[in-house]
């Protein structure tokens, strides 16, 4: 017996579903916690950046090393300590027409105007 993945439709309820992780699945980065933007980096901040459930958090005024750390929250903030951006690295499922992460980035800034990388 085969078992039979979960799509879009499978989710609809007037209570909750469990969720089930899709059979592919790549990464990408998205913004986050747009509200943060212009705020103090502080423990204020630091409690919704919890939100996210994050693995790593790296708090920079603009040096990153570039190594892809999934589920870590990355806080641009300026020489004042204000928040000027947050993105989390996160995994995203493969939808059809999309082959790997960057579909996903590319589909989120033409159609949504998002910010994605």
């Amino acid at each position: 017996m085969t078992v039979k993945e979960k799509v879009m439709k499978d989710y609809h309820s007037t209570h909750a579903v469990m969720y089930e992780r899709p059979a592919s699945v790549s990464f990408t980065v998205i913004d986050v916690l747009p509200f943060l933007r212009g705020q103090k980096w502080d423990d204020k901040a630091l409690a919704f950046v919890h939100a996210m459930r994050p693995f790593y958090i790296r708090v920079t005024t603009g040096e990153e090393k570039c190594d892809a750390r999934t589920w870590r929250v990355t806080v641009h903030v300026d020489e004042k300590d204000v928040i000027q951006s947050i993105h989390q690295e996160v995994e995203v499922g493969i939808a059809d027409g999309w082959r790997f992460g960057s579909d996903a980035s590319q589909w989120a800034r033409e159609v949504c105007g998002a910010t994605a990388r």
